[in-house]
C-alpha cells in the first residue's frame, strides 16, 4: 500500500489540498498521513516530524487523529510539501527536505520550492514566456525613479507587490500621480531597513480577468477565471469572482509547453495564473483551485491530480 505524507501547517486548520488530498488518497486505498510542517527536525541521520492519521466516517467526513506519530518521513513512498508552516525557520525546512529527498520522493522539488515560489527567477526567462516587466529593489528612491521617468506617460500604472507573498496580501496599484506612491514603496522597502519587493508593469488585459491552470505531471487538469471586484486584485481571498472557462487554442498550446518545462524542474503539481499571452506567477506550493472547480463545475479533480503526482 502506497503510504504519502502530506506536510501542513497543521492539519487541524482544514489546509485545502491537504484535506483534498487525504480524502482522495483514502478513497483510493493508499495511506495518507497528515505531517506538521513546524515540527520538523532531524535525529539520528532522519529527518522525522510529527504525523497524524486521517480517517474517513461513515458520512465521508474526515476524521483526524488527535494525537500525533513522530516519525521518520523516510518510511513513506512520497511526501507532498504543502506549506512552509511559520516563515521564521523557512531555509532550515528547506535544507531538512534536502536531505530527506536523498532517500524519499518529495514534490514538488526542493530546488523549485526555493526559487520557482517566488517571482525573481520567472523574470529572467523571458526566452521561455512572457513575463511583465519587472524589477526588484530594497532602494525605494530607484523604484520611484522607474515609476516617475520622464519617458513614460503619466497615468501609467504598476504594481508594488512583496517576492514571495501569497493571497494578495501587500499588492498595491500605482502610478506616479498617486500621491501615495512613493510611501507605499518606502514601506514595502522596509523604510530603509533593506526590504526586497518588485515592481512590475500593469497588464490592462487582467481587467478581463486571469486565469487560474492546475497542471499535474505537467498536464492541464482544470482551469477557472478570477476576476476582480472590490480594487486591483484578482485573487479570491480578497474577494474577486470566479466563473468556469475553457483555454483558448493559444492558451493551451502555452500550458502544455510550460507543463514540459515544470517537470524538468521538478514540478509535479502547479497553478499558473495567466492573462495571456502573459504568465503572471507560478504557484507550486500548494495551489488552490480543487475546491473552486468542484463548486463551479461539479467535478472533483482530487484523485486526478493525486494519482497523476505519484504515477506519471
Amino acid at each position: 500500500m502506497t503510504t504519502i505524507c502530506l506536510l501542513v501547517r497543521s492539519p487541524f486548520d482544514d489546509p485545502e489540498n491537504g484535506v483534498e488530498f487525504a480524502r482522495a488518497a483514502l478513497r483510493m486505498g493508499l495511506a495518507p498521513r497528515f505531517g506538521a510542517m513546524d515540527t520538523l527536525g532531524l535525529r539520528n541521520g532522519m529527518v522525522v516530524c510529527d504525523t497524524y492519521a486521517p480517517s474517513l466516517t461513515k458520512s465521508g467526513e474526515l476524521h483526524i487523529a488527535p494525537e500525533p506519530q513522530n516519525m521518520p518521513l523516510r518510511d513513506f513512498d512520497h511526501v507532498q510539501v504543502l506549506s512552509f508552516g511559520r516563515r521564521g525557520a523557512f531555509l532550515d525546512k528547506l535544507q531538512l527536505l534536502r536531505l530527506l529527498a536523498e532517500t524519499t520522493p518529495v514534490a514538488n522539488s526542493v530546488d523549485a520550492l526555493m526559487h520557482l515560489n517566488s517571482k525573481y527567477y520567472m523574470a529572467g526567462m523571458g526566452d521561455v514566456f512572457r513575463y511583465p516587466e519587472t524589477y526588484a529593489s530594497c532602494d525605494a528612491d530607484y523604484l520611484w525613479s522607474v515609476v516617475a521617468s520622464p519617458d513614460a506617460p503619466a497615468d501609467e500604472k504598476w504594481i508594488v507587490k512583496p517576492p514571495a507573498e501569497a493571497f494578495g496580501r501587500d499588492v498595491f496599484l500605482i502610478s506616479r500621480t498617486d500621491t501615495n506612491a512613493r510611501a507605499i514603496l518606502h514601506n514595502m522597502t522596509g523604510n530603509g531597513e533593506g526590504r526586497y519587493c518588485l515592481l512590475q508593469r500593469y497588464v490592462p488585459e487582467i481587467r478581463q480577468g486571469e486565469v487560474r491552470v492546475l497542471m499535474a505531471a505537467g498536464k492541464v487538469v482544470g482551469q477557472y477565471r478570477r476576476k476582480a471586484v472590490h480594487d486591483h486584485r484578482t485573487n479570491l481571498a480578497q474577494g474577486a469572482s470566479s466563473e468556469p472557462y475553457s483555454l483558448t487554442a493559444d492558451e493551451a498550446a502555452l500550458c502544455a509547453r510550460l507543463g514540459t518545462w515544470l517537470m524538468e524542474r521538478g514540478v509535479s503539481f502547479a497553478g499558473i495564473d495567466l492573462v495571456f499571452p502573459y504568465v503572471i506567477e507560478f504557484n507550486v506550493l500548494s495551489p488552490g483551485g480543487i475546491r473552486t472547480i468542484r463548486d463551479l463545475t461539479g467535478t472533483d479533480l482530487a484523485e486526478t491530480v493525486l494519482g497523476h503526482i505519484l504515477w506519471h
